[in-house]
């Protein structure tokens, strides 16, 4: 297969596919979707694309020796954490699969490691994981997936780029983008609040919308991690990563309590990132 058949977003296909086109690729991502998208074949075609030897505008060829050896199951470099008999991934895993990425690939120079249902580890196995995060092995990646990225530890998740793979519709998805880069260029430039939470006000009074809009500002911000363009060069890194955490924390507020005014969590985590 590849990405491009998958039948997944324009938008999501190009995110991915442009990373790998670039060569920015990080040494963690989580995908996260709970509307019954095959998150494990997702990882599998990032993966192909990630190893494949002939690249086809950041997707795989499907031809070379790394893409026929996914399709079949049996490309070492591609390692995927056992999942127990109850669905989870349980502590011995994760540490089996930390001694896979010790070694060094047979073939090519990476691994990139998938871990499902990466929302059910226990506080010792994310924290395990977490060494691996904070000390990567080589040009090892890993793809967490989730049906709830809160479930994971907050230092977990500062450590990967993240893609919340929504149900939405691809325009609405691109009209929430738009307004995410919007508004990132408006603070960083130093306009007036009440602009900013003049653009906000149609999605306010609905609860979902600022979460998207939360993400999507998120997506920016990441993107910019890995940019190279002169716009990235406007933010310094550790702006874009309190902005990140900023955006989480009031995401996890919304997410985690029915009692909290969502627009209130939107305009109070605007000020804080401020410009």
């Amino acid at each position: 297969m590849s990405l491009k058949n998958l039948g997944i977003s324009e938008n999501l296909y190009k995110r991915l596919t442009g990373i790998v086109k670039s060569g920015n690729i990080m040494h963690a991502y989580i995908f996260e979707s709970s509307f019954g998208l095959d998150k494990e074949e997702l990882a599998t075609e990032f993966a192909k694309a990630i190893l494949c030897e002939n690249p086809q505008d950041g997707d795989a060829c499907d031809g070379c020796r790394a893409c026929r050896r996914a399709e079949n199951e049996n490309n070492e470099n591609i390692i995927f954490a056992e999942v127990s008999d109850k669905g989870s991934v349980k502590d011995e895993a994760i540490e089996k699969l930390q001694e896979n990425l010790k070694r060094k690939p047979l073939e090519g120079d990476r691994k990139v490691a998938v871990i499902p249902g990466g929302d059910t580890l226990t506080a010792r196995a994310q924290n395990r994981l977490l060494k691996t995060l904070e000390e990567p092995q080589g040009n090892a990646v890993i793809i967490i997936l989730a049906d709830n990225v809160e479930n994971l530890l907050k230092t977990i998740r500062s450590r990967c780029v993240i893609f919340r793979i929504s149900d939405y519709s691809a325009a609405r998805g691109a009209e929430m983008a738009d307004l995410a880069q919007e508004i990132a260029e408006m603070m960083i430039s130093g306009a007036p609040t009440y602009r900013i939470f003049k653009m906000t006000e149609d999605i306010l009074p609905d609860r979902g919308k600022v979460v998207e809009l939360m993400d999507a500002l998120e997506l920016v911000y990441r993107d910019l991690l890995v940019s190279r363009s002169p716009k990235s060069r406007l933010y310094k890194r550790q702006y874009i990563y309190s902005a990140v955490d900023i955006l989480e924390e009031a995401k996890h507020s919304i997410l985690s309590s029915s009692g909290v005014n969502a627009g209130y969590a939107l305009k109070n985590a605007l000020l804080r990132i401020g410009g």
